[in-house]
């Protein structure tokens, strides 16, 4: 039986510019599969155009979704530090506007220092599904010979954040009761964050399961940040705590 290999695109068209520039020579059956590839790719790429410039889509109302129907995977994507705080809940809603979720549960400090430092932080909005208590964020309780090797002990003050928080140009979103203070806010935003969004006061738990669905459903639509928070302030008086810092 056959076996078959994918080879990226951008090695393909490489192959096609050495031989088209006489700096490599190669065999007939292999010049042969480039062609093909190049075919491929010429129909490949008239399909994805002719979808996007299709005139069906000047019928839809405006919405970050068309992307997704276009044919992109998603049309933006998000690191959720899930720390038991509906982040399993967030994650199915967030997939269903067309956003990849990158889900990193939080059993540790390490964890939420891995992503918070930019070692594997990849997405444009960082969300805080973490339980929190007066200008800190909550750490998971662990077994006593674990805590013991811990860097950071039960929650992140916003002078442990100073020390590695590295995000440029991300937006961080918090979920976790009164997280929405100038200290955390400036923790992220001395270090790269343009904007910082949490809770002044102590919501209902299923209020910050509702934020993040009726933020990125307000961003899905198109509206702005800014444009987002305010609506999200305006709905009733849980949702009112949350304020937005620049």
């Amino acid at each position: 039986m056959s076996k078959w290999m994918s080879i990226p695109e951008e090695f393909l068209a490489e192959l096609e510019s050495l031989q088209t520039n006489e700096k490599s020579t190669l065999s007939p059956a292999f010049k042969e599969f480039l062609q093909r590839a190049a075919q491929r790719r010429t129909v490949q790429e008239a399909a994805r155009k002719a979808s996007s410039e299709a005139s069906y889509w000047q019928t839809l109302r405006p919405s970050m979704i068309r992307e997704f129907a276009k044919g992109a995977s998603y049309w933006t994507s998000v690191d959720l530090l899930d720390g038991d705080l509906w982040g399993g809940t967030i994650r199915v809603a967030l997939e269903g506007f067309g956003i990849k979720v990158n889900r990193f549960p939080v059993g540790r400090a390490q964890h939420a220092i891995n992503v918070l430092s930019g070692e594997e932080a990849t997405a444009p909005y960082v969300l805080l599904a973490m339980h929190g208590d007066y200008d800190q964020l909550l750490l998971p309780a662990l077994a006593p010979e674990i805590e013991a090797t811990e860097r950071f002990h039960g929650a992140l003050t916003p002078q442990d954040l100073h020390s590695f928080v590295d995000l440029p140009g991300r937006i961080v979103i918090s979920l976790g009761c009164e997280t929405g203070t100038p200290n955390l806010a400036r923790a992220f935003l001395d270090h790269g964050c343009i904007a910082y969004i949490g809770p002044e006061g102590a919501p209902f738990g299923y209020a910050s399961m509702f934020v993040p669905i009726f933020l990125f459903y307000e961003l899905t639509e198109g509206r702005s940040l800014a444009e987002a928070v305010e609506r999200l302030r305006k709905h009733d008086q849980e949702l009112a705590m949350w304020r937005i810092f620049k």
